[in-house]
């Protein structure tokens, strides 16, 4: 890991900043992976702040439901670029009336008075997206419905952030600590789960729960706790894969690291604080955290603001002006992507957002695969990325095992930036494994 990427002690951030209120915000209908919700509501309709835009009418009750973040009147449903580069509906919403949560108090209701089922339908209707791997956003609820079907369902938490430039997650995971608490407790009870892995970074302040004895973690969580140790900057070790084989290696399991990850829910601190917000204080998922940092800034911050609120908008409230903006790069600088349009709107899978000076832009224009074998040296896998690069490509013809080596990919996008010809490595690679290719 490049110590460029790395932020030292005076870049660690301590407090969440909350975002100024925007006067419009365009709420894209899509905010989970290939779902794509109908919208509720008409051009002209007057909206509360929390209440329910749109939903996946399709799907069943698991799928998460869209929210309004602010108070107004529904201007249009209009077509616009998505963060991902994606296009689609999103419901403009100007502005006006009373809020419902934001700057008010809020009771708190205990979840144990709830069963399982009544609480997988305050996920699902508070729209809780599980956004532990930030490219492939699903329905926490949904998620938790498939796995809590198996005969050792096993809770993953990640307190620290998948790419290491980010600090989304560990900033929550200490100024919202209670909250974090109690949304894993929930969702353990949700799922029936006997084992809880939480994996920390030697770089965090852990939370007061997690430095305690074994003893006492399991006797505060009712269940079996594990806590891996991971150094969150030596890159990729936020995966799903990567936790994994650190804990099947610190537990001496039995099962393949493939089981374990098939038979467990991961989630990040954004998730489970998402999960207490809608269900013990009855708030849906309407806004978001984001560590908001680049060269464009003189320091970085987390801010709170609206889904829906345009990356302009977030740029103008940190004082910067569209003309000196290069890039938006979106969930850091290793596995995050550009944003075609500063006029995007932001999503719930949106975890951070780096603005890039036009000065700093240089050409990464690609160009043909030089079989250097820079990409296979690097990755953690083992795989060959410029052979499934010249399958998808050019339609050479390889080996079965090699498309199949597709599913052990973490997404980490290292062979990306080992790349001399700046091929797109990691994307095909992920083609290939959703199979979305014809050879």
């Amino acid at each position: 890991m490049s110590p460029d990427f790395v932020p030292n002690k005076k870049e660690l951030i301590n407090d969440i900043t909350v975002g100024f209120l925007p006067k419009v915000v365009r709420v894209p209908l899509v905010q989970e992976k290939n779902i794509e919700c109908s919208p509720l509501v008409n051009p002209g309709q007057k909206v509360v702040e929390g209440q329910v835009i749109g939903e996946a009418v399709e799907k069943d009750y698991a799928s998460a439901k869209i929210h309004s973040p602010i108070p107004g009147v529904v201007k249009d449903i209009v077509s616009c670029t998505f963060p991902d580069g994606k296009f689609g509906k999103a419901v403009e919403i100007f502005l006006s009336g009373k809020f419902s949560f934001t700057g008010k108090r809020q009771n708190f209701y205990d979840s144990k008075s709830y069963d399982s089922s009544s609480i997988l339908k305050m996920i699902s209707d508070g729209g809780v997206i599980n956004t532990f791997a930030s490219r492939s956003p699903v329905s926490l609820a949904e998620q938790i419905n498939r796995i809590k079907q198996m005969d050792e369902p096993v809770l993953f938490v990640r307190l620290y952030d998948e790419d290491p430039c980010v600090q989304t997650d560990m900033v929550l995971s200490r100024t919202y600590s209670e909250m974090l608490v109690d949304g894993i407790k929930i969702i353990l009870k949700v799922l029936d789960a006997k084992k809880l892995v939480v994996a920390t970074s030697r770089q965090d302040v852990f939370i007061p729960a997690f430095v305690t004895s074994k003893e006492e973690l399991d006797e505060e969580f009712g269940v079996d706790v594990t806590v891996v140790n991971i150094n969150q900057y030596d890159y990729p070790a936020g995966g799903n894969r990567e936790i994994a084989s650190r804990y099947k290696k610190q537990v001496k399991s039995d099962k393949s690291v493939t089981s374990i990850i098939k038979e467990a829910v991961f989630v990040d601190t954004v998730t489970a604080i998402s999960v207490s917000e809608a269900v013990s204080y009855k708030i849906p998922s309407e806004k978001v955290f984001v560590h908001v940092a680049g060269n464009s800034l003189k320091s970085s911050a987390v801010l709170k603001v609206c889904v829906g609120e345009s990356f302009a908008s977030i740029a103008k409230m940190c004082g910067i002006e569209r003309k000196n903006i290069g890039r938006i790069i979106v969930n850091g600088y290793m596995n995050g992507y550009a944003v075609p349009d500063i006029d995007a709107p932001v999503t719930k899978y949106v975890k951070s957002i780096f603005f890039i000076a036009e000065h700093d832009i240089f050409n990464k224009a690609d160009s043909v695969c030089l079989r250097c074998g820079k990409c296979a040296y690097v990755c953690r896998s083992k795989l060959s990325p410029y052979v499934l690069y010249d399958h998808v490509i050019n339609g050479v013809k390889i080996p079965q095992q090699y498309i199949d080596s597709a599913s052990l990919c973490s997404g980490c996008s290292l062979c990306n930036s080992e790349c001399p010809a700046n091929l797109p490595l990691s994307q095909i690679i992920q083609i290939v494994k959703e199979k979305k290719y014809e050879r």
